[in-house]
């Protein structure tokens, strides 16, 4: 296994969650929508856009966990296997 691409793979990971959350917190305030907003005659409307804008929101920062934990992983399984290849190498001299 080659550690280094490991960890690199990891990085980008934290990057990507990085980005994600950066979007999601220049554009969380554009985003908000009531059905005030969407004015009287469509506040049922408004009501829909709004909690559909919810559920993406949520999932995007689900996404972003997930890749947070997804990098933890990858660091955890090199520094592991670098552990156990140095061990490896002691024992063979």
């Amino acid at each position: 296994m080659d550690a280094a691409a490991v960890l690199d793979i990891a990085h980008h990971y934290d990057n990507a969650a990085d980005q994600v959350d950066s979007a999601l917190q220049r554009c969380q305030a554009a985003l908000t929508f009531t059905g005030t907003r969407a004015g009287r005659e469509y506040t049922d409307g408004g009501g829909e856009v709004r909690r559909s804008v919810e559920h993406t929101i949520g999932a995007l920062r689900g996404w972003s966990r997930s890749c947070r934990e997804i990098a933890s992983q990858l660091r955890v399984s090199a520094e592991d296997y670098a552990q156990i290849d140095d061990r490896a190498a002691r024992r063979i001299g």
